[in-house]
């Protein structure tokens, strides 16, 4: 699943891209509407 929030990148792509894993997921929470008190 390509998000914007990862610029346009799956969530593979952004963590070998080099982003850091607390920033990917945080990333897919706010795409997929994850509330907050569940991230």
């Amino acid at each position: 699943h390509v998000m914007a929030e990862l610029g346009g990148r799956t969530v593979h792509q952004a963590l070998d891209f080099g982003w850091d894993a607390k920033d990917v997921w945080r990333a897919v929470c706010t795409s997929m509407d994850v509330p907050a008190d569940k991230r």
